[in-house]
């Protein structure tokens, strides 16, 4: 079997605001240069990690940046993804209860509230799935010293280890923390769904007795 890297699409991109219009102080950026001139934005660190938020309630309120009749099921939001409720029910239909999902008050160019609802999506699942050894990647060195290596943008490029992932539909993994996994089952949902402003890229899955 496979699995597959999910990605953006270019189509999504830049449909947000690049200022938030109000968000709970639990996430606020804290700003490291003083009376730097800087969006307001929210800290997105956390739900980039595959980890609960357990800080209390999470409040966002985002504008898009021009009039629109419809929006894709998943819009880029400084790294988290804020996903339609199509997709919200897709991804819960296969983990109930394990990932978090938090409504945005998201609201048209005019400031009027948009009809349909999306989530702060919050990716709950951090598995050590893939096998670097087995992989096709390319290598770096920081400037401590550190070797590191990006997650692939080809089909085939990277491995993960079965044993890990079965059974499993959503997920980070612990060496490439930005990128969100899905399983084949959901990946194909979400083709006969109708989810756009996605791309995936295959990832094999090494000891599965299946193939």
């Amino acid at each position: 079997m496979v699995c597959w890297i999910a990605k953006f699409s270019v189509s999504n991109r830049f449909l947000v605001e690049r200022d938030t219009l109000d968000f709970s102080k639990n996430i606020e950026r804290h700003r490291v240069v003083p009376n730097a001139t800087l969006p307001k934005t929210w800290d997105s660190t956390h739900f980039l990690r595959g980890e609960r938020w357990t800080d209390g309630s999470v409040h966002i309120r985002q504008r898009l940046r021009k009039p629109r009749k419809r929006l894709p099921h998943v819009l880029a939001a400084s790294g988290p993804w804020f996903i339609s409720e199509t997709l919200r029910k897709l991804i819960e239909e296969r983990e109930p209860e394990l990932h978090q999902f938090f409504k945005v008050d998201l609201e048209a160019k005019d400031g009027s509230p948009w009809p349909v609802p999306y989530y702060l999506f919050n990716v709950c699942q951090h598995l050590p799935a893939a096998l670097l050894d087995q992989s096709q990647l390319v290598w770096r060195t920081n400037t401590s010293g550190q070797r590191y290596a990006s997650a692939p943008a080809y089909d085939d490029r990277l491995v993960v280890d079965h044993s890990v992932t079965a059974g499993k539909h959503v997920w980070k993994d612990k060496h490439f923390v930005i990128k969100i996994f899905f399983s084949d089952d959901l990946k194909r949902a979400c083709v006969s769904t109708k989810i756009d402003a996605l791309e995936y890229i295959r990832v094999q899955e090494f000891g599965d007795k299946s193939n």
